[in-house]
């Protein structure tokens, strides 16, 4: 029932993203972005998301391997299907499919494949929080002028400020906390004490998942290299978006197409369907339309990014699905023995 209620809400997302994002837009004027588009940047942007896919999938075997010895091959192939999965599956159930994989091909205990994800995403959150950091930094923000008292206040610049200094009160404290392990949480409990309990718990599921990725690359080899191809997957993914906006013309820099990639992994943070349908499309128009592209160009641009990171993620697993000894259809189910999984282990 809850499952049916998220995805209602998720579709629901979607549509207002999608009308959003092409609001306004006649068939005339996106075909013809799409027409004029340049197929050269294009094809090094597919190419970069494939390298990209690669190094999510090298990591994503080097965290398991400090788990447990799994052939390289199986390790390859349930990553690839797992991620088809994320791509596939609405509302983001497909990341339980790669714990449950290596469940049933590796007979790796449940929580240890799901302890690799953990890790995994909070590496992913350490390079958003570089990447927003740069942006800060050093894009060109447009600016957002509001009258505050009959005083002019640029919402960019004071908004760039006012998030630097959180970044710098509160993000170094909560990372030496989160590196200090059961004491530095223990600690932060009682400061969190003060504030509402949902928000408190967030931040302390945070602060203790970061201590736990810390611990598990305890070794330096294995902190470097993880780190290294995080730096590897998100470069990957920027430069490919910056030459997504070259095969329609716009020419920005690159922290300007770091704005752009943030706006898009925000927008990824809401409720969706299949493959982030809508939402991908909302914040990758909103991310362009911020550098003055026509709303027309920005659309076309959305759909020709979403569909240079989903094809090759689906052609991965399909190639792979079938050495697992699984169907596609048979992907909607794994969530669902995910669960069975965890209320397993809770018991």
């Amino acid at each position: 029932m809850k499952r049916g209620v998220r995805l209602l809400l998720a579709t629901l997302v979607a549509g207002i993203a999608l009308v959003l994002a092409f609001h306004g837009v006649s068939f005339e004027q996106f075909g013809g972005a799409v027409a004029g588009a340049d197929w050269g940047p294009l094809v090094i942007a597919t190419s970069l998301v494939v390298l990209l896919i690669l190094a999510r999938i090298l990591r994503w075997a080097i965290l398991v391997r400090q788990l447990q010895p799994v052939p390289t091959g199986q390790l390859f192939a349930i990553a690839s299907v797992g991620f088809m999965a994320i791509d596939l599956l609405p509302l983001r159930m497909g990341e339980f499919v790669r714990p449950v994989l290596l469940t049933r091909n590796a007979k790796m205990p449940f929580g240890a494949g799901t302890a690799s994800i953990v890790v995994e995403r909070m590496l992913d959150l350490i390079a958003a929080g570089t990447c927003l950091l740069v942006a800060l930094l050093l894009a060109d923000m447009p600016e957002i002028i509001v009258t505050v008292f009959d005083t002019p206040v640029d919402l960019a610049v004071q908004g760039r400020n006012a998030i630097l200094f959180a970044m710098a009160v509160l993000g170094g404290p909560l990372v030496v906390l989160g590196l200090a392990g059961p004491r530095g949480i223990a600690l932060l409990m009682r400061g969190l004490d003060l504030l509402p309990a949902a928000v408190g718990g967030k931040i302390l599921g945070l602060v203790a998942s970061f201590g736990e990725a810390v611990r598990a690359m305890a070794s330096p080899r294995v902190a470097a290299s993880t780190l290294g191809l995080t730096a590897v997957a998100w470069g990957c993914n920027l430069v490919g978006l910056w030459f997504t906006l070259r095969a329609f013309g716009v020419e920005i820099g690159m922290a300007e197409a770091n704005v752009v990639m943030l706006t898009v992994t925000i927008a990824l943070m809401l409720p969706a369907p299949v493959g982030g349908l809508g939402v991908y499309e909302a914040g990758a128009v909103a991310g362009a339309m911020l550098y003055g592209v026509p709303q027309a160009t920005a659309s076309a641009f959305a759909l020709s990014l979403h569909g240079t990171h989903f094809l090759p993620v689906v052609v991965f697993g399909l190639l792979c699905i079938g050495s697992l000894g699984i169907g596609v259809r048979q992907l909607w189910a794994l969530p669902s023995e995910a669960s069975e999984h965890a209320e397993a282990a809770g018991n």
